[in-house]
């Protein structure tokens, strides 16, 4: 292969970046389960963001990696504690916290948003307590680099029924 003097023939193997805001991780204080449309992929959790107290409708994405999973991803029903085999481990009362991952928002819809990943936080408000913190870190600027780089971190403290904190981080970036 060949190209101009100073090109990247390479360029094309490169896997290319999402521009805009990256996905964030959230987790959202459970104040009801959607599971009435028969399209698993339009049920919903309802509740209020943990840091923000914003009122939020979540849904999960395709899970477009489970043919290559073990044991398959829980579902919104087994979070609702409607059915689902996993359904003895996650579900998650009205009341309880849930984290989601790799949220990103519907366009045109406020409020509304897509998750790859849902996990128990908090299953009894009134034994446990889940906060969340973001944090925006700047990285210096490299030589040669055009734009600023920027990375986000989610951390998530999740208190014990003994009292010790359990910490955990989940990061993002460019």
């Amino acid at each position: 292969m060949t190209g101009t003097a100073g090109s990247n023939v390479f360029a094309m193997f490169e896997p290319k970046k999402r521009t805009g805001t990256p996905p964030v991780n959230m987790l959202v204080v459970v104040e009801s389960y959607d599971t009435s449309d028969p399209d698993p992929l339009k049920h919903a959790v309802v509740g209020k963001m943990v840091r923000t107290g914003e009122p939020v409708r979540v849904t999960l994405r395709e899970d477009k990696e489970a043919a290559a999973r073990a044991k398959p991803r829980p579902e919104l029903l087994d979070f609702a504690g409607v059915s689902g085999p996993h359904k003895s481990k996650v579900a998650t009362p009205i009341g309880g916290t849930v984290r989601l991952d790799t949220v990103w928002p519907v366009t045109g819809k406020p409020g509304v948003f897509t998750a790859g990943w849902l996990a128990t936080a908090v299953k009894d408000a009134s034994k446990e307590m889940a906060f969340s913190a973001f944090a925006r870190i700047n990285r210096p600027t490299l030589p040669n680099v055009e734009k600023e780089r920027i990375a986000r971190l989610t951390i998530d403290i999740l208190p014990t029924k003994d009292g010790k904190p359990i910490a955990q981080v989940v990061g993002a970036g460019e």
